[in-house]
């Protein structure tokens, strides 16, 4: 079930269940500070009816970190589509939440997957500046202290995530394995890169846009954790605007981790409408 792949020299951990005739694949992407280890518990709850995958990023979980590394979200998502070409991977439903909803869209560009369904829950595939309280974050981070809160402090990993949490119980579980690939200063970068992404990534918003009118819309279905205290409310009124329906989930920003077992309910619910 835990696999690693050398990909241009770098090594990736991922969750993989393995391939069977009779199981639909499910592709999970995270967030930032998150990895792949969100999703265990929702994989173990699905994993016996299908194949299930999920990718640690570069940088990520157990993923290496490297220094000098492109942590751009097009240059993550382009390395999740090799890994996934390379492990045989064309096909499936798409699983996203965070920054993983736009790493995904962009993963997925070129028409080279066949998309049977989407979740997303709590992310966005447009670019969040015109969200005040992303703008005074940006502002925030752009700074030199703002990159001295996530080289320094840890901020991604002890302020934001802490308040991404509904359960403080639940998060005080999780953060020793979300910090411990960020214990070394230099193996932060991927996390302030991400943060400065956020409002710095028009091509790769413009990408995720792109793939995403694309797919019908009867097969997305788009999710919103109400005790998500890290992305602006007015996210979940514009996927409503843009015409699709957010069902609540009583979860903070990380379902994977607050509520596994709805979440898996779901997930399979929804493949199951949309599998050959």
């Amino acid at each position: 079930m835990n696999h690693t792949i050398k990909h241009q020299d770098q090594s990736y951990y991922y969750f993989d269940t393995g391939y069977s005739e009779n199981k639909e694949t499910l592709v999970f992407f995270h967030g930032t500070p998150s990895s792949s280890h969100e999703y265990k518990e929702v994989i173990e709850e699905l994993s016996s009816e299908y194949r299930c995958i999920a990718i640690d990023m570069l940088g990520f979980g157990n993923s290496e970190a490297i220094g000098d590394a492109d942590y751009s979200l097009i240059a993550q998502a382009n390395r999740i589509k090799e890994i996934l070409l390379k492990i045989g991977v064309n096909s499936g439903h798409i699983i996203a939440n965070d920054f993983g909803g736009v790493i995904s869209m962009n993963t997925l560009a070129g028409n080279w997957f066949e998309i049977k369904s989407v979740i997303l829950f709590n992310t966005w595939l447009w670019n969040p500046l015109e969200y005040k309280e992303i703008r005074q974050i940006s502002k925030l981070i752009s700074g030199p202290i703002g990159k001295f809160l996530y080289y320094y402090m840890s901020f991604s990993t002890k302020v934001l995530a802490k308040k991404g949490f509904a359960s403080r119980q639940r998060y005080a579980e999780v953060y020793p394995h979300m910090q411990r690939p960020f214990r070394k200063i230099s193996n932060r970068k991927v996390l302030y890169k991400f943060a400065t992404e956020l409002t710095h990534a028009s091509e790769s918003y413009d990408r995720a846009n792109q793939q995403f009118i694309n797919i019908d819309p009867q097969r997305i279905k788009i999710l919103w954790a109400t005790g998500d205290k890290i992305l602006p409310r007015k996210i979940q009124d514009d996927w409503k605007a843009k015409g699709f329906e957010c069902f609540p989930i009583e979860s903070g920003h990380f379902v994977g981790y607050e509520s596994p077992k709805l979440l898996a309910k779901i997930i399979d619910k929804h493949s199951k409408d949309f599998s050959n």
